[in-house]
């Protein structure tokens, strides 16, 4: 009996960290256009980048690029993409595209610890919940802020978009638990791949591992999207989720 009641209170515990849990958008796609700029504002932005290329130079990769080739920046525009690491969010890599160069930075430490853009809006989290089934009914309420992630983009709770396509082989994390870290490591991290290749209608599988269970969830039938959502809490199968989101 008071195995049950340790893990009952591990579960809700568990679940009310679900409703602290700060998610963010690790990955950036910046692109720049400029006209009419000043040499002496060019060079001060180029030697801006042989600077960082000098301190990272053990993680740094570059090479000349041919502008006329297809996905290259023409004259007047330059491309930046960083990646955030999800875990540590002190790290990142960096990409680099000029009209003359490809830059590549790996994990390059960052000045301080990055924690942009939430996806998820702050809630009361003295809920009553008493079980892991009740938190995913109460996000049924129709009135409520939505996190979309359709396999291409993810769609934040103030309606902003960002690319960000899931893969096949591996997980992209959705969210974490900032607030409860010990040495570093999350107490939570909510996953998510997508199940086919190139189709953003595509079923998707989401896994949340805390220390005390790994929650896996996924439709029951993956040709039919109304079917009712299947999850597994440390491989076991548990009940069935009626759905109408993807």
């Amino acid at each position: 009996m008071e195995g049950n009641n340790n893990q009952q209170r591990m579960n809700k515990e568990f679940e009310i960290k679900l409703k602290r849990r700060t998610a963010f958008i690790n990955k950036f796609n910046c692109e720049a256009k400029y006209t009419n700029l000043k040499p002496a504002t060019r060079n001060v932005f180029e030697r801006a980048l042989e600077l960082v290329k000098s301190k990272y130079f053990w993680n740094t990769k570059s090479q000349l690029t041919d502008q006329s080739r297809e996905g290259n920046p023409a004259n007047g525009e330059a491309y930046l993409n960083i990646v955030i690491d999800p875990i540590t969010q002190k790290h990142a890599n960096m990409t680099v595209k000029t009209p003359e160069q490809l830059i590549r930075f790996q994990q390059i430490e960052l000045p301080i610890q990055m924690r942009p853009f939430p996806l998820l809006r702050q809630q009361n989290v003295y809920q009553n919940i008493q079980s892991f089934g009740q938190f995913l009914t109460r996000q049924e309420v129709e009135s409520r802020a939505e996190c979309s992630v359709d396999g291409q983009t993810v769609e934040t709770f103030d309606e902003r978009e960002y690319r960000s396509p899931l893969s096949t082989n591996c997980y992209s994390v959705l969210a974490k638990d900032c607030g409860a870290d010990y040495m570093g490591v999350p107490r939570f991290v909510v996953l998510m791949k997508a199940i086919e290749r190139g189709n953003k209608y595509s079923q998707k599988k989401l896994k949340i591992i805390s220390p005390q269970m790994v929650v896996e969830c996924q439709r029951e039938s993956l040709n039919n999207h109304n079917s009712p959502i299947k999850c597994k809490i440390n491989g076991k199968e548990g009940n069935n989720y009626q759905s109408n989101n993807n």
